[in-house]
This record gives structure tokens, sequence and C-alpha cells, in this order.
């Protein structure tokens, strides 16, 4: 599907007979509806003529020639697993074609898919707390990636100069830490060199004391496949985003933490409603919440999602407790909606919703983001009702569209004249 995705490639199909031999069959390829976006839109059609026949134990074998997502799964916890689904038509004399059951294949019965990444090594750099403290031990990581960011492991020695001197012996890795302290207050940077890469780094502030403040790097606006997307032909895409459908969150954390080095973390799914979703008794009994209010609207379930939201939250609670040595994890969701009718403003509006705790239960609110022309008052007052203010929960508006009467960072434009 070379329109969706950028790339450049073609299916083929085979079918491998069960006594040996092998010869093609007819394919066709759909293509997805841009305006009709759905999480499964690539439908490869299979057609037999009518001197054609499969017999029980032949194979079929379909075969993509072509580029592949630069996204390697070799560090993940696990490889790409595709899912697939089939039916058969059957053709009669005057009934034309009968479609047959869908049937969904187990997990068992295909094979999963392992990305690798590039051949060579393009990247080398150095990871190092931003303020430090003169006499103060810290850890320093050297991160090894090709030259599309996937973690890319070496052999080799890499040599380390400038704040630090030394040498790191790897051997088929693609990080290393080591214990590093500094005599003299400044600014300092540490260079590692390895053959055939390019030197990446950053400069930290070395106090004399005690830092004043510590600077810290995170990322609280990105989207996994856990939203929703991972789950079979749920016919919705929108739980997830953009090209990271086929991540999972646990790997999107792990990413962020020993490769790109961050501190704190949020992954920021879409608030689509679930096949259960109600809102809270105490927004629904508000007069702005109710039908005619200026914050009601129908939405639309998403039929099969289950809690995606109570899931997140649960595994960004494990990521913290069990597997991350220091990420700063929060609980987030990217709410939208578009700005509100007769303001000359039709421009899409985000909010990153970012908790300062998570709960203890996994259940923290969610307003659903599937009602048009909402203003963003709804999203406040909506927090407020619930018992969420300043002190708990950060609004960060993210989405600035190319437009002259933009106005979505103004919390109070619909109060204005």
């Amino acid at each position: 599907p070379c329109q969706a995705v950028q790339e450049d490639g073609f299916w083929e199909a085979l079918v491998i007979r069960k006594g040996g031999g092998s010869s093609p069959l007819q394919l066709g390829l759909s293509l997805p509806d841009q305006t009709n976006r759905r999480a499964y839109p690539h439908v490869i059609g299979l057609y037999l003529g009518k001197w054609q026949r499969l017999d029980s134990g032949d194979r079929v074998r379909f075969v993509y020639h072509g580029h592949i997502p630069r996204r390697a799964t070799a560090w993940t916890s696990r490889p790409f697993r595709p899912n697939f689904r089939f039916r058969t038509f059957t053709w009669r004399w005057g009934e034309g074609l009968t479609p047959g059951p869908w049937r969904t294949l187990d997990d068992s019965e295909v094979d999963p898919l392992e990305i690798l990444p590039d051949r060579e090594a393009a990247f080398i750099r150095t990871i190092a707390p931003l303020d430090l403290e003169v006499g103060v031990p810290f850890r320093l990581a050297v991160v090894v990636t090709d030259r599309y960011g996937n973690p890319r492991p070496i052999t080799g020695r890499v040599q380390l100069r400038e704040g630090v001197s030394g040498e790191l012996v790897f051997a088929d890795e693609w990080r290393k830490e080591v214990e590093a302290v500094y005599a003299t207050p400044g600014d300092v940077r540490v260079i590692a060199e390895f053959p055939g890469t390019r030197s990446l780094y950053h400069t930290s502030r070395v106090w004399a004391s005690p830092p004043p403040y510590r600077q810290l790097l995170g990322d609280i606006h990105f989207h996994t496949g856990d939203g929703g997307a991972q789950r079979k032909f749920l016919g919705a895409v929108s739980a997830g985003d953009h090209a990271a459908l086929s991540s999972r969150m646990i790997d999107a954390y792990r990413y962020l933490e020993k490769v790109a080095g961050f501190d704190f973390a949020a992954a920021s799914e879409h608030a689509v409603r679930d096949a259960g979703y109600t809102l809270p008794p105490s927004v629904a009994q508000d007069p702005e919440f109710s039908q005619g209010g200026r914050c009601w609207g129908e939405g639309k379930r998403i039929e099969g999602l289950g809690d995606w939201w109570r899931a997140a939250q649960a595994t960004g609670k494990r990521f913290r407790d069990e597997i991350s040595e220091g990420l700063i994890v929060f609980p987030a969701f990217e709410w939208h909606s578009l700005h509100a009718n007769g303001l000359g403003d039709r421009s899409r509006m985000h909010r990153v919703v970012l908790f300062r705790d998570f709960d203890a239960q996994d259940r923290l609110p969610i307003l659903p983001g599937d009602v048009g022309n909402l203003p963003p008052q709804c999203l406040i007052r909506f927090l407020d009702l619930v018992g969420f203010g300043p002190e708990s929960v950060l609004v960060v508006p993210h989405m600035m569209v190319a437009n002259d009467t933009n106005i979505d960072w103004d919390l109070t434009y619909a109060d204005s004249s």
C-alpha cells in the first residue's frame, strides 16, 4: 500500500502444492480510504480461475517485496506479530458469490516477524544528567544506534575523551554504563568514538555545591498500539496513532529510558470511547453535560474495545515498579475536539491531560474526545467535577494547525468578544 505508508513494494501469491511444485495466483490489494480511516484497511484478495482449485494440503504463500518499517524489533521484549483473518467465497450458478465466515488466526498460527536494525552502526551517543555536583558520582551511558534510531549492537573498543577519559569494551552490546565523577565545576561534555559512527553528545553543568535545580528531559505525547489498535480487527484506528500502531507501550517506555536517555515520560493515547464507557456520576448530573448543555454530545462507542485506559494506567505502573531503573512515568491521555462554531476557526484542538499521580485501582477519570465543537472549558469543567484541580492534573495544548485564526492556546476565547 504505497500511498498509505510512503513505501515502494508489491505483493505476490503462490500456491504450494502438497505433492510438490508451485504456481502463481492472481492477487488484488485494496488501498485505504483516507476519508474513512480503519485500523485494518489493507485487504488482500486471492482469485482462482475456473480452471484452478485448491486441494486439501495445499498452502498459499503471500510474499511482500519492498521496504518495511525501519523500527527494529530485535531489541524489544517480543517480535512483531501481524494479525490475519480470512474468509472464502463460493460461486454457484444463479446465486453468484456467497461469502463464508471470517476466521481469525491465533498468534500460534502466525510466525512472528522480527525486524533487524540496519547492518551498520551509525551513531554513538553519551548520556549523562544535565546537572551534576563536584565530587558526587554519576552514571554515564553510551548508546549505539543505526541511522533510524534502532539500538545496534557492536563489538569492539569505544574511546571516551574530554570530560571522561578511558575505554569501554562492547561485546555484541548496544548500551553500556560506567560510573564517573567530576573534580571541578563548569560545563562538561563526554565524547564517545567508535570507527564508522558519528559521535553525539550534550553538555552537563557541574556545580561546586548541590545544584539549585535539576533539568530533566522527557516526552509526554507519544502513541503506541496498546491504545487499542493491537486488538484484532477492531475497525478503529483512533486509539493509537500515526506510525506507532505496531509498537507496545512497554517497549516505548524502555526506548525513552534506555535509548533516548529521558528522565520522564507519558504515553498519551487518544481518548476514544470504549464499549462500556459511562460518564462519572458527578459529571452526568451536571447541566452542562446534560442534553442541551454546551458540553453534551452522544459520542461514538467502539464496539469490541475494552477499557484500554485502565490497561494503559496499569502498564505505566508496571513499567515504573518492575522494569524501570528510574524513569518517571506519568499517566496521561490525549483529548481532542474542534473549535466551537461561530468563531471563524475550524482547526483541530488537542490537549494532553497529564496526571501527577497514578491511581491505586487504575481508575483515573477520562473524557472521550469524540464530540466535536466542544469549547476547551468543557475539559477543565470535567476535571473539576471529578475532583482533579491544578495541583493534580496539567492540561497542555499541543496542536497548532497552520491557520491564521487558530486560537488553540486561548482557554478563555469562548467567553471573549
